[in-house]
């Protein structure tokens, strides 16, 4: 209808407009950190771990980034192949588990202590480094370096890790393959015993190996234990370079993780513990919920808060 006195006019209806269709709510983008800790180590997260489960909206083995230091990396790869935390804490407490043992998955008991070290350095290239550019090597890296050749071997370990991958992964993902876990989500840590540079198997650009060379590689210590060969390259225990490489998350586009570590790495007053990361262990043990930035640490309710460090760029192993 023409308005009045407006030639050729017309009426527009006057009200609200229409509100725009808000788009659904993002779930948090969650990582999972299970740092170095032996044995003990890994009973305690493993214990740890049904906490953090409390706390998740997804199932503790469907986060968006797990990452598995030596002990950790046991338990980051049992997560993956879909191994549940019940089933997790049998095998801790010695119990039968009837669907693993079917897979081949075996009991990690390869005696008290491994043999004796070889009396030969560990690293020959390694030490050669250090002498020559020791601002470049890691310190912990560095030292191991001069430790005597091990000759314990990861047999059962390698066992029982491809067995999860390749049986018990598969009958519950018929989706599954060998290689799978190797999607960006699971990386596994360990350090090149000939350049000194960590490794982190599973991520982007990384060396695609068998999760069983991964877990192999990530829990062989140097001085108790042979490094891992895969394709030329000497690997050993991601912990002597960090014990949970935390740091390596302040990038992975996370809104929270968790990590967990059987030794505490900062305290509830919210003082910086060792520059390789935080632990959960802040507050009495119980499981930190920190963002994804590295300075920050501690439980929620203890309102604990690192400053931020300024931009490291010495010294120069501080990147790698």
């Amino acid at each position: 209808m023409g308005a009045t006195g407006v030639a050729g006019g017309e009426c527009r209806s006057i009200g609200r407009p229409r509100e725009a269709a808000r788009p659904p709510a993002r779930r948090p983008r969650t990582g999972l950190v299970l740092g170095a800790g032996g044995v003990v180590g890994a009973a305690w997260m493993t214990g740890a771990l049904h906490a953090v489960q409390q706390r998740l909206d997804v199932a503790v083995g469907d986060v968006d980034v797990i990452v598995g230091t030596s002990a950790g990396s046991v338990l980051a790869a049992a997560l993956r192949c879909g191994v549940t935390l019940d089933e997790m804490t049998a095998l801790q407490r010695g119990d039968a588990v009837p669907v693993l043992r079917e897979a081949g998955v075996l009991d990690l008991d390869e005696g008290p202590l491994p043999p004796r070290p070889r009396l030969r350095a560990g690293s020959p290239r390694l030490m050669l480094t250090t002498l020559r550019a020791p601002r470049t090597i890691h310190p912990g890296v560095g030292v191991s370096a001069w430790l005597p050749r091990g000759r314990g071997r990861h047999e059962a370990l390698h066992t029982t890790v491809a067995a999860l991958d390749t049986e018990v992964a598969a009958r519950r993902d018929p989706a599954w393959t060998p290689g799978s876990w190797a999607d960006g989500r699971t990386w596994i840590v360990a350090v090149d015993y000939d350049t000194g540079r960590r490794v982190m198997f599973g991520r982007e650009g990384a060396p695609r190996v068998p999760l069983a060379d991964a877990v192999v590689a990530s829990c062989s210590i140097p001085g108790w234990y042979e490094p891992a060969v895969i394709d030329g390259h000497h690997y050993v225990d991601g912990g002597v370079r960090s014990s949970t490489s935390l740091r390596s998350l302040a990038r992975a586009g996370l809104d929270r993780c968790t990590c967990s570590r059987r030794w505490p790495a900062c305290s509830p007053t919210g003082r910086p513990g060792p520059p390789s990361g935080w632990s959960a262990g802040c507050g009495g043990g119980s499981p930190a919920h920190c963002s994804a930035r590295p300075w920050c640490c501690g439980p929620p309710a203890s309102g604990s808060r690192c400053s931020p460090p300024a931009r490291r760029t010495w010294p120069p192993w501080a990147s790698t």
